[in-house]
């Protein structure tokens, strides 16, 4: 995880030099979080989002088989996650 967190990090930074980052992961399940703030002078929200979601769910394409084992509960919520495959199947 540490790899990826850092390439994401490394990727905001150059596009947002002011911008903040940070990760949390849960150890249990391999969920991990990324909490970005762009700074102000980073121009349109809407943008912004669009823009983070690329930077943070590209390098995801690479890494998309443990990408899966994520819990899937935002799969709905962002475009950014078509970078990540399919959504996981679930059973009962």
């Amino acid at each position: 995880m540490l790899p990826y967190a850092d390439e994401v990090k490394a990727s905001l930074l150059k596009r947002w030099p002011a911008s903040q980052f940070f990760a949390l992961g849960h150890i249990g399940d391999g969920n991990l979080h990324f909490f970005v703030a762009p700074g102000r002078a980073a121009g349109d929200i809407a943008a912004q989002h669009v823009i983070c979601d690329e930077l943070v769910y590209r390098p995801l394409q690479r890494l998309e088989e443990r990408s899966r084992r994520s819990t899937g509960s935002d799969w709905k919520k962002k475009a950014g996650c078509g970078y990540r495959g399919q959504p996981p199947s679930w059973t009962s």
